[in-house]
């Protein structure tokens, strides 16, 4: 592989570092399923024959043709040093499974000479990958490790993704020789604006058919129908001119060699109670589909396989639905099994369920989790989408584990939610992947991720790319629960690590500087924790049923955890005392909030959802981070009960979540109480409520009939400065 990535590297810096961990010398990479021979190490002068075996057509030879360019062989059609035997297999002359391929030592008598058959087209296209491992042009001759192989991949269709890139030629054919399989193309941007005359999909889309049309990938295209901009009304199923608009997106790709299409519900679906349902301005879509969001989204991939069928009889339709882990309370709530059933029920069978497992990020997949869905939604094939590259620092390795006889459950398709062409450390991480999935029984974590490592970005890297992960890791997981003991042990050591990685000058595939800046972010927020002195409060659990009505009773919250808010600004003048009581339960936490305001509350009717409530007379914002590692989000309310939300400072109309309020007036002033689910957070990725956990939070009141605001933790010149929440311990 080394030969084959020589233009993606740059110079290294020398670091007299030991590696701990030994690096396999892989000649194939993914570990191939049999080896048939040892090694044959010799060396040709440079002079390589293509030939061609039996009927081959226009596409074998363009993938041979591409193979010596990429090489950079001399390529002549006379006698050479090097010929290679190339063709597809006739129906029933080799046993190989999809996308397999042969490669035999087929020189006699002193000819270097090697045999490349593929099972299919893509077999074939692997059987060169693997030949541009073996091949090394040195001067003027080729050094070859011939190695004869019966390989394919077990898991045939690895679809590797991006949400960020506008992916080009180059981009697609860098990862196409990794072997990475298939591309999916996460568009997380406004479906609307997925047309020819945005330049920067018809790229993408031109890269795409290129490929596709060489036979060296297979592409993926997932569409969100609920990223909607601020101000504009989101999709409705019973909207005719909605569905044809996405339908002829969805016949844009197509037409341009996409095969497969995912259309995703998932994270924007609105939540009340236990049940997702539709937003509140699609009364009429509602009303429609029987208040069923689940018959909605069944009926919508209904619509498009009707549409397309005809047209792109190939092309396979998916959906990511909005309870897509167990976790979201399937097999739990009767409102959702529902939605699953009325899905199930609406969509065609042809059209299959995607879902994540018993977590969102879950790095393993459950049987009875497999057949709790499979049981709900019916004949529809299932297969996964992996977040696993979300539960650890951004340098784990791959170590998802699928039980037995997943891969037929799951039909050979597996989806890796990651950003191959944007986050630099991702393509590594994807190789570990491939290598997994490829050959599950000769996987090695350990090797496969240094070996990647060494080949991207040399050996120098290996020792301290290991170095900064395991101190990253550990500075991580104290940063998460607080641990300032051994945050002030580790994080040198982790600072000296990061400055060898950035010395490295590292490249990334694209020829952009390695981006180190999500470390540097980590570290900053790390240093932060320790120069900050922010309150800390130990949460009692829940010793009985606190119903959220906005009554505060000492039966409830006797033995709470207790806020005291204060003046930020920390200057004399009338306090209008407030406190802020705290408890949890295994699924959340709850709230109470105590103000008092002797002065007179104007009314406040009831207000649209996410309303600026901020701008109120009195009001209260919390600010919850409920996994270190993730994001923040804000709840802000009034004494009317009015709501806003929003995640971290990017504005509230584009995240809602269900969660419980009920304020009350007293004579000195206004209570509430609510209740934060962890489930109704699932997008700041928040670690569940349970002894040892920490979570951050801060809380501010807004008093504008004094004048003043108030906060449990006053530090800072934002709300939104999360260095200055505090800490929340569940005990």
């Amino acid at each position: 592989m080394k030969k084959v990535l020589l233009l993606l590297l740059t110079g290294m810096v020398a670091m007299a570092v030991t590696v701990a961990e030994e690096t396999k010398d892989f000649v194939i990479y993914p570990s191939p399923q049999k080896v048939l021979s040892e090694v044959n190490c010799f060396s040709v002068n440079n002079a390589l024959q293509l030939i061609p075996q039996g009927e081959v057509g226009v596409q074998e030879k363009q993938l041979a043709s591409d193979f010596g360019v990429r090489l950079g062989a001399k390529i002549t059609d006379g006698d050479a040093a090097l010929k290679i035997y190339y063709k597809v297999a006739a129906p029933g002359e080799v046993e190989l499974p999809e996308h397999g391929y042969i490669i035999r030592n087929a020189g006699s008598d002193g000819n270097a000479a090697i045999e490349v058959i593929g099972g299919d087209l893509r077999g074939l296209f692997y059987g060169f990958c693997s030949l541009l491992q073996m091949l090394e042009i040195n001067g003027d001759q080729i050094d070859v490790k011939l190695l004869e192989v019966e390989d394919y991949p077990y898991w045939p269709y690895r679809y590797f993704s991006d949400d960020l890139a506008f992916p080009t030629v180059k981009d697609f054919e860098n990862i196409a020789y990794l072997k990475l399989g298939n591309f999916a193309w996460q568009y997380r941007f406004d479906w609307r604006t997925f047309k020819l005359d945005n330049s920067k999909v018809k790229t993408t889309l031109e890269a795409i058919k290129n490929i596709h049309d060489r036979g060296m990938m297979d592409f993926m295209l997932l569409l969100h129908i609920y990223t909607t901009p601020a101000g504009e009304p989101h999709f409705n199923i019973a909207r005719e001119a909605d569905v044809k608009a996405l339908a002829e997106a969805c016949r844009l790709a197509a037409g341009y060699g996409v095969t497969s299409i995912m259309i995703c519900a998932d994270d924007h679906t609105p939540r009340k109670n236990n049940a997702y349902t539709f937003f509140d301005e699609n009364q009429d879509e509602a009303d429609y589909f029987d208040n069923s969001i689940g018959k909605a989204h069944g009926h919508l991939m209904r619509v498009l396989y009707d549409e397309l069928k005809d047209e792109f009889p190939d092309l396979k339709l998916s959906m990511v639905g909005a309870p897509y882990a167990v976790s979201h309370g399937i097999g739990k709530f009767p409102e959702i099994d529902r939605y699953l059933i009325d899905w199930g029920k609406a969509a065609p069978p042809e059209v299959a369920w995607v879902w994540t497992g018993v977590d969102v990020t879950t790095p393993y997949i459950h049987k009875d989790a497999h057949d709790l869905i499979k049981g709900l939604i019916g004949d529809h094939d299932m297969f996964v989408w992996d977040n696993s590259n979300v539960i650890d620092a951004p340098m784990p390795r791959w170590h998802t584990e699928f039980y037995d006889g997943f891969r037929d459950d799951s039909n050979g398709v597996l989806y890796y939610n990651g950003r191959l062409f944007t986050n630099s450390w991702d393509v590594i991480y994807n190789l570990g992947a491939n290598d997994s999935i490829w050959n599950p029984s000769a996987y090695d974590e350990v090797a496969s991720n240094n070996y990647a490592i060494s080949e991207f970005f040399g050996e120098d890297a290996v020792a301290i790319m290991n170095n900064l992960r395991e101190k990253l890791t550990i500075c991580r997981q104290a940063f998460m629960v607080g641990d300032r003991k051994t945050l002030k042990k580790e994080l040198p050591e982790l600072k000296k690590y990061l400055a060898a990685l950035d010395a490295l000058k590292l490249t990334d595939l694209e020829g952009k500087p390695y981006n180190s800046k999500p470390y540097h972010l980590n570290v900053a927020s790390m240093q932060a924790l320790l120069d900050r002195n922010v309150p800390q409060l130990e949460i009692p659990p829940i010793t009985a049923k606190i119903y959220v009505d906005g009554n505060v009773t000492a039966a409830e919250w006797d033995g709470a955890a207790e806020m005291t808010l204060v003046p930020r600004d920390n200057k004399p003048g009338e306090l209008h005392s407030g406190k802020v009581l705290v408890k949890y339960d295994s699924n959340g936490v709850y709230f109470a909030v105590i103000l008092e305001n002797p002065g007179e509350l104007p009314e406040l009717g009831e207000l649209p959802y996410d309303s600026p409530v901020f701008t109120h007379k009195d009001f209260v914002s919390i600010f919850l981070q409920p996994s270190a590692g993730g994001s923040y989000c804000q709840l802000t309310f009034d004494y009317a009960g009015n709501q806003y939300d929003e995640i971290r400072d990017d504005g509230g109309y584009a995240w809602n979540s269900d969660w419980k309020l009920k304020t009350m007036k007293t004579d000195s002033g206004w209570n509430a109480e609510l209740y934060v689910p962890d489930i109704e957070l699932e997008l700041l990725a928040p670690t569940k409520p349970e002894p040892g956990v920490m979570w951050r939070c801060n809380v501010h009141r807004g008093d504008m009939l004094a004048d003043k605001v108030y906060s449990w933790v006053p530090g800072g010149w934002s709300f939104h400065q999360t260095e200055y929440f505090g800490e929340l311990f569940f005990r």
